[in-house]
């Protein structure tokens, strides 16, 4: 492999996803646009996925393996600090990107070096194409980028924060990782995921991009997202562990100096409702003999009043989340 970084870095973050990962890496090798390289990190699957990887013999593939789970967001940002690109592409291990992805999104950026994320519409794959649950959710998200209304080749950021806003964020209104592509200095000046927000960590990095950024928008599918029995979504919402994401994702916002002064009031507010939901939430809850969301809560109550220091989100350089011994990563022979 050549020692000159790529163009583009495609980052697959995976964890037990043998099944679908052949896939979804062959589809980023398939790239008209060649200057790439595709980064998996195996978040310790117990399931094949590493052997599916090594079995695509392509010197593109960098593979790097886990010492211990790091959990989705953790992993996802593990797997942007080994990237090398200017441009760093999101591909969940078990969606699909069209060939002409990369080209169509860099094309943007080269045009419009004010860009710092650009995403597209995308096709939606249900995993068992009669379950209701799945289908609701396709019939809800499928076009929720509509919220922006008419959207150009390029669009100031803060005009679509503005509009996601007027919708208190009832959607997210980008979509899933696979169909956005974002600049290296982009994640430099915003960080990555959060690592408080389980549910919608990926509109958490969409919006506070918007905030310091012009957006790309390309009207036609660039990829194909899969909906799944066991994905994180699924998941996150039958165990409940998302019922904070809404307070910790307007805390993340209004860390920014240039977000908290100025002119944001609507943030504010919209903390202040979800602060009082969070209360009524876990006092619910531990009438009812659960007391773990009063714990949260008092966390929550430390980060606040300046006890508990904590970033919200992680960086480019982080080796694993912040506060933890540093995480390495084994790379893998091809």
């Amino acid at each position: 492999m050549s020692s000159a970084p790529p163009d583009v870095s495609i980052c697959v973050p995976a964890y037990n996803t043998a099944r679908w990962i052949g896939r979804a890496v062959e589809s980023a090798l398939s790239q008209t646009y060649r200057s790439l390289e595709v980064v998996v990190v195996d978040d310790a699957s117990t399931d094949g996925t590493l052997e599916r990887v090594r079995e695509l013999h392509d010197p593109r593939i960098r593979l790097y393996s886990n010492s211990r789970n790091l959990g989705h967001s953790g992993n996802w940002n593990r797997s942007l600090s080994l990237a090398r690109g200017r441009l760093i592409k999101f591909l969940c291990a078990d969606d699909v990107l069209y060939p002409d992805c990369l080209e169509a999104m860099v094309a943007l950026f080269t045009a419009h070096p004010s860009i710092g994320l650009v995403f597209s519409l995308r096709d939606v794959e249900t995993e068992v194409p009669d379950d209701a649950v799945e289908l609701a959710w396709r019939a809800k998200h499928f076009r929720a980028h509509e919220v922006f209304g008419d959207l150009d080749e390029v669009n100031s950021g803060p005009a679509l924060v503005r509009k996601w806003i007027d919708s208190r964020f009832a959607r997210n209104a980008v979509g899933e990782p696979t169909n956005v592509m974002v600049t290296r200095e982009c994640l430099r000046r915003v960080g990555t995921f959060n690592l408080r927000v389980r549910q919608r960590a990926d509109m958490d990095l969409w919006v506070r991009a918007m905030f310091f950024h012009d957006v790309g928008f390309v009207g036609r599918p660039l990829a194909r997202y899969l909906i799944r029995s066991g994905s994180v979504t699924k998941i996150n919402r039958a165990s409940s562990l998302s019922w904070m994401d809404r307070l910790w994702f307007l805390e993340a916002l209004l860390s920014y100096a240039e977000i908290r002064n100025g002119g944001w009031p609507e943030l504010r507010a919209l903390r202040r409702r979800a602060v009082r939901k969070s209360i009524r939430h876990a006092l619910h809850r531990a009438l009812r003999g659960d007391a773990s969301r009063l714990e949260a809560l008092h966390h929550y109550v430390g980060f606040r009043l300046g006890r508990a220091r904590e970033r919200l989100y992680g960086s480019l350089d982080d080796q694993g989340p912040p506060g933890e011994t540093r995480q390495e990563s084994t790379l893998l022979p091809p």
